[in-house]
């Protein structure tokens, strides 16, 4: 059973990310691919956090 399924999963604040920030985390688990292209362009990454 998941914690999705058991109703004990914790919902966190979503950060923008800005050029330059410091990511916080324990370790990336997947991310979008980045297009080849000269622009900024959206992005999604799984991270897993160090407080769990």
């Amino acid at each position: 059973m998941t914690a999705a399924h058991d109703g004990t999963a914790k919902t966190r604040q979503i950060e923008q990310y800005a050029y330059g920030s410091h990511l916080d985390v324990a370790k990336g688990i997947s991310e979008d691919p980045v297009p080849d292209v000269c622009a900024a362009v959206p992005t999604h990454m799984t991270y897993q956090d160090f407080n769990r």
